[in-house]
């Protein structure tokens, strides 16, 4: 009887160690990846490491910020030279926000927080995020473009400027310079659109203004304002103020530009200088108050000589009249205190690290009973300063979402503050936990700021929850049961996920005994023959 052949175990591990070493090596060492005759390999500065050694002692559930937010990759000073995503997020292991998300609903709060650190209500955002640690990044090159500089951020996580207290009186306040009074043609120009500007600001206003009308041709609406040659220099300038009143939701551009004729293009932060006059707002004055502090993108320095600011109104959808009345213009110096709820923590070499007072770390997981709708995310941005919500005790909505969950227009919750149940949170995993309510006696929502997914359930005993995204990005599960219970929050693809799991090991193991069969009766063939 002829035996059957079999390769032995030594070979095939030889085999593998040529394949995946000796083969592969250009890849472990990086040379497969070059530029020219230099590698692109990259070594991972120690410094993170220790970070995340720091960070991992906190047992806190908590994000880490990382300033400055990025949006595709940068150009990092390490010691063999790094260009690519930002990388704390995967070598830090406790949750990172390091760039922009690319989700639809929460993108538009990531990519703010640059501009939003320079916000009286920054803590706000801090607290929505779950923010404990912030980290400043120093190891970003020179040679990157359009991010502000360490020193800029090192600068707001320290101290907090705010603006002076409307209204704005000139003849009182030293620190505030008016470019513009009002109610003057000045150095106002029309470059597009109709030569319709008049002096024509009712007595009944609370300051003088100049008036446009227009019928709303097909061009662009193209203001420039050129600054009086003795008012250029703003260096040492905190705010630009500019007061208007539109009769219709547009959006409006508004550009500073030096001596040079560079747009300051994120001269207040932003990665776009589009500000916006929305429906709530039309017919009303409102006050633009635009920070000055962050450096120009092009030469890196704060904006001192400034020759013309534009306002540009793009063309609109409907045409019918249009009037834009256009109030004083103020330069004004801040009023600087420190800031009491951000604290430098540790230096990790080319990484600074601040922590958020722990006032502001909002729980994983927790009750509210009241709901606060803002039209959209920069109505939701505007009110940042005032004292209008609190987040542990409310919970933040937009006018859109009445679409996007129909059952949120016609929902109802008892006029008075209830008491909120009590709860205790069980993590069982990352994405299952198990939240025991005590004391319900009113319908009431639950929170858990993890990114909204669907696919997140909530389960009393068989029944499912109302479930919707709330506080911009999270799930929310909104619960009318009373008395004690437990709910049940686990997402479904990790369930599908753990099944195939459990399938796949059963026919790993399956196989495993089938070819360790095989090789026995292998053996025995061979030995009896």
């Amino acid at each position: 009887m002829r035996g059957y052949k079999f390769i032995p175990l030594t070979t095939i591990s030889i085999i593998l160690s040529l394949t995946l070493g000796v083969y592969l090596w250009p890849l472990w060492t990086g040379d497969v990846f070059r530029l020219g005759n230099k590698s692109l390999a990259t070594r991972i500065p120690q410094e993170y490491f220790d970070l995340n050694d720091f960070l991992n002692q906190d047992s806190d559930f908590f994000r880490t910020l990382h300033l400055p937010i990025v949006a595709h990759g940068e150009n990092y000073d390490w010691e063999m030279g790094y260009v690519g995503s930002e990388p704390s997020l995967y070598i830090l292991d406790k949750p990172s926000i390091s760039r922009w998300s690319w989700v639809p609903f929460c993108d538009e709060l990531i990519k703010s927080l640059n501009r939003l650190v320079m916000s009286p209500g920054f803590e706000k955002i801090l607290s929505l995020l779950n923010v404990k640690y912030i980290v400043l990044h120093k190891d970003i090159s020179k040679k990157a473009r359009y991010l502000n500089t360490p020193s800029f951020y090192e600068k707001f996580l320290t101290y907090k400027i705010k603006p002076a207290s409307p209204p704005l009186n000139t003849n009182s306040q030293k620190e505030i310079l008016c470019l513009s009074p009002g109610g003057e043609i000045g150095g106002w120009q029309i470059l597009l659109g109709k030569s319709n500007f008049s002096e024509a600001g009712s007595s009944t206003e609370a300051f003088p203004s100049i008036r446009y009308l227009d019928t709303l041709s097909k061009e662009e609406l193209h203001f420039r304002y050129n600054v009086d040659p003795h008012m250029t220099d703003w260096s040492g300038m905190d705010f630009l103020r500019i007061n208007l009143k539109i009769n219709r939701p547009t959006p409006i551009k508004i550009d500073v530009c030096d001596k040079s004729y560079d747009s300051l293009v994120f001269w207040d932060g932003r990665y776009e200088s589009i500000y916006s006059i929305h429906s709530y707002e039309a017919g009303q004055w409102k006050e633009f108050i635009l920070p000055l502090q962050s450096p120009s993108s092009f030469n890196k320095g704060d904006p001192r000589q400034v020759e013309y600011f534009n306002l540009v109104i793009p063309v609109l959808d409907n045409p019918g009249g249009f009037q834009l009345d256009i109030g004083p213009v103020f330069l004004e110096k801040g009023k600087t205190s420190p800031n009491e709820f951000v604290r430098f923590r540790k230096k990790f070499s080319a990484l600074e690290l601040y922590e958020v007072s722990e006032d502001l770390l909002l729980p994983h997981i927790y009750p509210v009973n009241h709901l606060v709708w803002f039209h959209d995310f920069n109505h939701f941005v505007d009110t940042l300063p005032e004292e209008r919500f609190q987040l542990k005790k409310e919970l933040i909505l937009f006018e859109s979402q009445k679409e996007e969950f129909p059952f949120l227009k016609n929902m109802s919750l008892p006029q008075e503050m209830q008491p909120i149940p009590i709860l205790q949170v069980q993590k069982i995993n990352p994405t299952h936990y198990k939240v025991d309510i005590k004391d319900a006696n009113a319908p009431f929502f639950l929170v858990f700021h993890e990114l909204y997914h669907p696919d997140w359930e909530g389960k009393i005993g068989d029944e499912p929850q109302v479930h919707f995204r709330g506080n911009i990005y999270g799930n929310v599960w909104y619960i009318t049961k009373n008395g004690n219970y437990t709910v049940a929050l686990q997402f479904l693809q990790q369930k599908s996920f753990e099944r195939y799991l459990t399938v796949s090991s059963v026919f790993f193991i399956l196989f495993t005994i089938g070819v360790l069969t095989y090789n026995i009766k292998s053996k025995m063939l061979k030995k009896n023959k």
